[in-house]
């Protein structure tokens, strides 16, 4: 682990701990425990839907569609979501791989990676657009209103920047991460990227895949936004529709920028403390909300993380055979 990230790490945590400390152990445990072992359970199975609707979004954007890819798809975005939760970027590549050990060619599994990931991050500022100006018109806190628009003025500026750089040569250079990788992590079998900066040239040129990929994105924000009334009807907290979208959209937003942070320790924390005092929801209950979810991504991220090892050893075992058949193979 790098200095930067184990310092971001313990950061994370120590505030984490403090606002814990602050809110009362006591109180913050007594609100997971009204929700149990069973509330964890209901919010894994439902986020079942916001990772199927954007397995959705980034098939819209693979073309030509295999047929029968909805389940690969759906398959590869759990993957990536959970895999992502505990090591940054490592969910993307072994989606990648999924895609091309089930015949995806790897330039067209990376280029729909890299667009999809882009269509992600643009719906995601939609998202906060729309929560902004229902905070806007609730008129609850003009100061949380203009730091969050320039905020997002900031990464709307960011993916506009990343957008131009998929038309320069970053992507050429992506190109040739795998072999970087695999330099350090001989263990994993990763895929090619080659030709991936053609390929997500020829995808920019389909707006129409694009604004499904956009449309469905959306839409999946939407759905992940009821994990968290969900979770606070498991608190017993519920709050309504608007609020709902204010305090997910920011928080959202809030934990996208702390990328350098692992997992948004702390930051995660401290969002829904501060967005849940606008709306009359205890520190407890918006330390409660944060567990319960945090709960929700180790239940998803250890499985997933035990499926790339098996894939990665039937990979290995198929490829053994084939070079016991077939010498030639390995040339």
């Amino acid at each position: 682990m790098k200095l930067g990230t184990l310092i971001g790490l313990l950061a994370g945590l120590a505030c984490g701990t403090g606002l814990v400390a602050w809110a009362g152990a006591h109180q913050v445990l007594s609100a997971v425990m009204a929700a149990g072992i069973s509330g964890v359970l209901i919010l894994t199975a439902y986020n079942a839907l916001p990772i199927a609707v954007c397995g959705l979004a980034w098939r819209a954007v693979l073309e030509p569609m295999p047929r029968r890819t909805a389940g690969l798809m759906i398959w590869a975005r759990f993957l990536r979501s959970s895999v992502s939760e505990l090591v940054p970027m490592g969910g993307e590549i072994l989606a990648i791989r999924v895609m091309t050990l089930r015949g995806v060619a790897t330039g067209r599994a990376g280029a729909a990676t890299v667009v999809d990931v882009t269509l992600e991050l643009l719906s995601q500022l939609a998202f906060t657009a729309l929560g902004l100006a229902l905070l806007a018109i609730d008129g609850r806190s003009n100061a949380l209103a203009f730091w969050s628009l320039t905020g997002l003025g900031v990464a709307t500026a960011a993916a506009l920047a990343f957008l131009l750089a998929q038309r320069s040569g970053i992507l050429r250079w992506l190109e040739r991460l795998p072999h970087r990788i695999a330099a350090h992590a001989p263990w994993a079998r990763l895929p090619e990227l080659a030709g991936l900066h053609g390929e997500v040239q020829a995808i920019y040129r389909r707006p129409r895949a694009l604004l499904g990929g956009f449309l469905w994105h959306f839409l999946g924000w939407i759905a992940g936004a009821g994990e968290t009334w969900l979770a606070l009807l498991l608190l017993d907290a519920p709050i309504g529709l608007a609020e709902l979208l204010i305090i997910e959209s920011i928080a959202l937003a809030l934990r996208s920028a702390a990328f350098a942070v692992p997992g948004a320790l702390g930051v995660q924390e401290g969002g829904y403390v501060a967005l849940g005092a606008l709306f009359g929801l205890g520190p407890e209950m918006a330390l409660a909300l944060s567990l319960l979810k945090r709960a929700r991504e180790v239940l998803l991220a250890v499985p997933a993380l035990a499926a790339w090892k098996l894939i990665e050893l039937r990979a290995w075992r198929r490829q053994s055979l084939l070079l016991a058949v077939r010498p030639e193979a390995a040339d």
